[in-house]
C-alpha cells in the first residue's frame, strides 16, 4: 500500500513539475518582445516587426466586453498617436484548433473600429507573451523591448499608456 502512495505522489510531484517548467513566462517591462508575423483576418501575413516604429499590442478573445472598451480606446489612441505608434490586435476565441477568423472578424466589425486584427489561431503567439488574462497588452519601443504591459483594462492602465507613447521612441 505504501509502495502504491508513494507512486501516486510521485507522479502527481512529476506532472506539477513538468507543468510548471512548460508554463510560459509572462513578457513585462524590460524584456525583449517575442517578435511574430501572423495573417489578418483578410488572410495577409503581417510582420510587425519590419516596422522600426514602437507598437503596441492588444490581445483579446471575442468574449471579452472589457476587450471592447479597450479596442474603442486604441481607436482613439490610433487617431491620436499614428505617427508616434501602430497598432495591432491580436484576437482569438475560445475555440481551439480551429479557424477563429470569422469570429475576430465580426467581434472587431460590430465594434465599428479601423483596426483589421491579426488572428492567433493555435494560441502561440499568446503563450509565448504569457498572456493569461484579457486584455492584455503591451507597448514595445523601436528596439523590441517592453516597456509597458497591462493584463486589465482600466482608466488607469490607459492614462498609463498613453505617457508612455508620449515619451517612447
Amino acid at each position: 500500500m505504501k509502495l502504491f502512495s508513494r507512486t501516486i505522489l510521485f507522479s502527481i510531484f512529476t506532472l506539477l513539475i513538468t507543468a510548471l517548467l512548460s508554463a510560459e513566462t509572462p513578457v513585462t517591462k524590460g524584456k525583449s518582445a517575442p517578435v511574430f508575423n501572423l495573417r489578418n483576418v483578410k488572410g495577409e501575413l503581417i510582420k510587425p516587426f519590419q516596422e522600426p516604429k514602437p507598437l503596441i499590442v492588444s490581445f483579446f478573445f471575442t468574449d471579452c466586453p472589457k476587450c471592447k472598451v479597450e479596442i474603442k480606446e486604441l481607436e482613439t489612441f490610433s487617431q491620436k498617436y499614428d505617427d508616434k505608434v501602430k497598432i495591432y490586435l491580436v484576437g482569438t476565441s475560445f475555440k481551439n484548433d480551429v479557424d477563429v477568423s470569422e469570429d475576430v472578424d465580426s467581434f472587431i466589425k460590430d465594434l465599428n473600429v479601423s483596426f483589421i486584427p491579426l488572428v492567433d489561431k493555435y494560441k502561440d503567439i499568446i503563450k509565448s507573451y504569457g498572456v493569461s488574462a484579457y486584455p492584455s497588452l503591451f507597448l514595445i519601443d523601436s528596439k523590441g523591448q517592453v516597456v509597458f504591459s497591462s493584463s486589465a483594462y482600466n482608466e488607469k492602465t490607459m492614462r498609463e499608456l498613453e505617457k508612455k507613447i508620449k515619451s517612447v521612441k
